[in-house]
């Protein structure tokens, strides 16, 4: 039987910058994309080199984008704390919380905030972005 764990109940929140730090839950997200990095490569290759050509990897990852989407609920806290980091082109602490309390913590800034209210007959979205600006910590 599987090991795996289930998506649902997965919490995004937002560091408040004291010590030691809180966490404030962003309300209603529905959509909480993977938390991660890639590392591009170096090409390498060389008159020497045959048949393929040579890569070595980069030292450094780049943080990947987060789309996070979220029930827009006007005048919401937690919700205007992102606006707010947005605002402030502020580098925060974010925390992901995965079904069984496993974590990732990782700094980011907030790159975009919308309200979208395009789907006919449907919800308003609150939509945001982030760009993971460090290292992720696995807890």
């Amino acid at each position: 039987m599987t090991e795996g764990i289930k998506s649902h109940g997965t919490k995004i929140a937002i560091g408040d910058g004291a010590s030691p730090e809180d966490f404030i839950t962003i309300t209603e997200a529905f959509t909480i994309p993977a938390v991660g990095g890639t590392k591009g490569t170096i090409d390498m290759s060389n008159h020497d080199s045959t048949g393929f050509k040579e890569f070595l990897m980069q030292d450094l990852a780049e943080g990947l984008e987060l789309a996070i989407k979220c029930n827009m609920i006007p005048d919401n806290t937690s919700q205007e704390l992102v606006v707010t980091a947005w605002e402030n082109s502020s580098i925060d602490n974010w925390r992901v919380t995965l079904r069984g309390g496993k974590t990732r913590i990782f700094p980011a800034v907030v790159l975009h905030v919308d309200d979208d209210p395009s789907e006919l007959d449907g919800r308003t979205v609150f939509n945001f972005t982030l760009k993971i600006a460090g290292d992720i910590a696995r807890g």
